[in-house]
C-alpha cells in the first residue's frame, strides 16, 4: 500500500476518536482542579482551567469542521488537516503542561507528586488515543514535558528536582512503548483499509458480472430472435419451393437471400463469442494505410454510388503499427456503418498524422448522435432510426464489434458527433516512421467460371451432410473433389492439391477408435501426399487454439464459412 494513502486514513482515524478526545481532556482537567483544589489558589485554578475550555472550543470547531469536509477530501486535503491536527495537539500539550506553571503547590511534596503524576497519566492517555499517528501523539507529550520539566528545574526547592528525573524516565518509557502500540495500530488501520478497497473490488466485480450476465441475457434474447426469422422463411420458401411452378427463380432467390442473412448473423455472433472469450490475438505489424483505403474505396464505391453518396478516401502515405486483419474489419465496419446512416452528402475515410501516433477516421454527413445515443449504439443490436429492425439496414452489431477489436489491439476509439449533421470515428493507432511494411495486398481470386480448374481436393469430415455439401460447392468451382470420413479412407485417395479437414473430427470415427489429435492426423497426411500440402481446417470452435503450431501452411476458417472466403483461401494455398 502505498504511505499517502495510509497516511490519509491514519489521519481520518484521528479525527474520528477526538471530539471524545477533547470531551475526556476537559473531565480530566476539571478532575484535577478539584484534586489540588486544597492546596492551589481558586484564582489559579480558574485561571488554568480557563485555558484549557479556550483551547477545547476551537479543537471542537476543527473536529466538526473536517467531519463536514471528509467526503470531498482526497489523501492530499486529508494530510493537511493531518498537520493542522499536530500543531493542535501542540497547544493542547502546552496548555497541559502549563498546569505545572499555574497548580504546583509549595507544598506538601504530596500534592507536588500528586501533579507530576497526574500530568504522566495524561500524557499517557494521549499516547494511547493518538496512536493512530505516532507525530501527533509525540507533539502533545513533549509540549507538555518541556513545560513540566522547566518549572520543576527552577524550583527552588531541591526535592523538587528529583520529581524531574521522574519525568524523564516517564517520557523515554512513553517514548518506547507509544511507538509499539502505534506499530500495531497502525498495522491493524492498514489491514482494514486493504479489506476495504478489496471489499470495494469485489462489490465492483460482482456488479459487472451481474451486468454483463443481464447484457449476455439481452444479447442472447435478440439473437434468438433475429436467428428464428431467416430461419422461418427459410423454412416456408423451401415448402413453397416443390409447388413453385413459375415462381421456382424468385423462390430461389428468396432462398438465397435467407441463407445470406443467416450467415451474416452467424459470423457477426461468432466474432463477438470469439473476441469475449479471447479467442482471438492481435499480431500487430508495420501496416501501409494506402493500399488498405485502396481496397476499402474500391469495394464500397458500389454501394456509394447506389445511394447517390459521394465516398472520398484522402490518399497518404502513413504507416501504422497494428494487426492489418483487424484493422481492415474496424474500417470496413465504420465505413458500412456511415454509409448506412448517410441520407445526403457523403462519407471521408482520411489518416492523419498525430504526436507518435496516426488518428485514422471516417467522416460522414449522416444522421448524427446526441450524448445519450453516443453511449448506447456501442450495445449489441443497437440500431438507431430502425425500430422495426429491418435486416436489410444491418444487424446492429458492427459497432459493438469495432470496440472489441480496439480494445483487443489497445487502440484508442473516439466519437464525435453532432445530431442532424454527422459523425466523426476514429481509431488512434502507433506510427511507423520509415518502418517496413509487412501487410501484403492479399490478391483477388482470378475471374472465371471455373477458378479451381484441374485441382483436386480432399475433404476429410465425419459429418456427411457436411462432405456432400463441400464437393457440390467445390466441383461447381471445376474442383475434384475426393470424400473422406477416416484416417484410413484419406490415407487412401490420390495425392490431393489440398485439403479441406473439419477441426472437430470425432476421434472414434477418424482413428478408428484411437485417440488421435488433429496435429499428428495432419502430420499422418503430410507424411503420404508430402509435407508441402496444403491444409484447410474449418473449425466451429470459439475458442480454438493454433492449430497444428508446429506444421507450417495450415490455415483455419470458423464456420460458418462464406464461399467466397473459402475459395479465397484456397487459391492462396495452391
Amino acid at each position: 500500500m502505498n504511505a499517502t494513502p495510509l497516511q490519509a486514513e491514519c489521519v481520518r482515524t484521528l479525527y474520528g476518536g477526538a471530539p471524545h478526545a477533547v470531551l475526556g481532556m476537559l473531565v480530566g482537567s476539571t478532575g484535577l482542579a478539584v484534586l489540588l483544589a486544597r492546596h492551589v489558589p481558586a484564582a489559579a485554578l480558574g485561571g488554568w482551567w480557563a485555558l484549557m475550555l479556550l483551547q477545547a472550543v476551537p479543537r471542537w470547531w476543527q473536529v466538526q469542521r473536517f467531519r463536514r469536509l471528509a467526503a470531498g477530501l482526497g489523501d492530499d486535503g486529508v494530510l493537511r488537516w493531518g498537520r493542522r491536527f499536530l500543531l493542535a495537539h501542540a497547544l493542547t500539550g502546552l496548555c497541559w503542561g502549563s498546569a505545572a506553571w499555574w497548580l504546583l503547590p509549595a507544598g506538601p511534596h504530596e500534592a507536588q507528586l500528586l501533579l507530576v503524576v497526574a500530568l504522566q497519566v495524561v500524557c499517557l492517555v494521549v499516547l494511547v488515543q493518538s496512536a493512530a499517528w505516532f507525530a501527533a501523539a509525540a507533539c502533545l507529550v513533549l509540549a507538555c514535558q518541556a513545560l513540566v520539566l522547566a518549572r520543576l528545574l527552577l524550583h527552588t526547592d531541591p526535592a523538587v528536582h528529583q520529581l524531574a528525573w521522574l519525568v524523564v524516565a516517564a517520557t523515554l518509557a512513553m517514548g518506547v512503548l507509544g511507538r509499539r502500540v502505534s506499530q500495531v495500530v497502525v498495522a491493524s488501520i492498514a489491514l482494514r483499509y486493504e479489506n476495504r478497497e478489496l471489499l470495494g473490488k469485489l462489490q465492483a466485480r460482482t456488479q459487472e458480472a451481474e451486468q454483463a450476465n443481464l447484457a449476455k441475457t439481452r444479447f442472447l434474447a435478440m439473437a434468438s430472435h433475429d436467428l428464428r426469422q431467416p430461419l422461418h422463411a427459410l423454412g416456408l420458401l423451401v415448402g413453397a419451393l416443390s409447388h413453385a411452378g413459375a415462381q421456382r427463380p424468385r423462390l430461389e432467390a428468396g432462398i438465397a437471400s435467407a441463407v445470406a442473412s443467416l450467415q451474416s448473423l452467424l459470423g457477426a455472433l461468432l466474432d463477438i463469442s470469439r473476441l469475449d472469450a479471447q479467442a482471438v490475438r492481435a499480431r500487430p505489424q508495420p501496416v501501409a494505410l494506402q493500399p488498405l483505403f485502396d481496397r476499402l474505396g474500391l469495394e464500397f464505391a458500389p454501394v456509394a454510388d447506389a445511394r447517390e453518396l459521394q465516398l472520398r478516401v484522402r490518399p497518404t502515405p502513413l504507416v501504422v503499427h497494428a494487426d492489418p486483419a483487424l484493422l481492415e474489419r474496424m474500417l470496413r465496419n465504420l465505413l458500412a456503418n456511415a454509409l448506412k446512416y448517410t441520407e445526403r452528402g457523403g462519407v471521408l475515410l482520411a489518416a492523419r498524422a498525430r504526436a507518435g501516433g496516426v488518428c485514422v477516421q471516417v467522416w460522414d454527413t449522416g444522421i448524427g448522435l446526441d450524448g445519450a445515443d453516443q453511449q448506447r449504439i456501442w450495445g449489441e443490436f443497437v440500431q438507431l432510426g430502425n425500430p422495426d429492425h429491418d435486416r436489410e439496414r444491418g444487424l446492429g452489431l458492427g459497432l459493438s464489434i469495432v470496440q472489441r477489436l480496439a480494445r483487443l489491439q489497445g487502440q484508442g476509439l473516439a466519437l464525435r458527433s453532432v445530431a442532424g449533421r454527422g459523425s466523426c470515428f476514429a481509431v488512434e493507432l502507433p506510427r511507423v516512421a520509415g518502418g517496413a511494411v509487412g501487410a501484403a495486398v492479399r490478391a483477388a481470386p482470378p475471374a472465371g467460371v471455373f477458378p479451381l480448374l484441374g485441382r483436386r481436393v480432399l475433404v476429410l469430415d465425419d459429418e456427411a451432410s457436411v462432405r456432400h455439401a463441400t464437393q457440390a460447392l467445390l466441383g461447381a468451382w471445376g474442383a475434384q473433389v475426393d470424400l473422406a470420413s477416416t484416417l484410413e479412407q484419406a490415407l487412401a485417395a490420390e495425392r490431393p492439391d489440398a485439403l479441406v479437414c473439419d477441426g472437430q473430427l470425432d476421434a472414434r470415427d477418424v482413428a478408428a477408435g484411437g485417440s488421435l489429435e488433429l496435429g499428428p492426423l495432419l502430420g499422418s497426411l503430410r507424411g503420404r501426399f508430402g509435407a508441402d500440402l496444403p491444409v484447410l481446417v474449418i473449425t466451429g470452435e470459439v475458442r480454438a487454439p493454433d492449430v497444428a503450431p508446429g506444421l507450417p501452411g495450415v490455415t483455419r476458417l470458423h464456420k460458418p464459412v462464406e464461399p467466397q472466403r473459402l475459395l479465397e483461401a484456397l487459391q492462396s494455398a495452391f
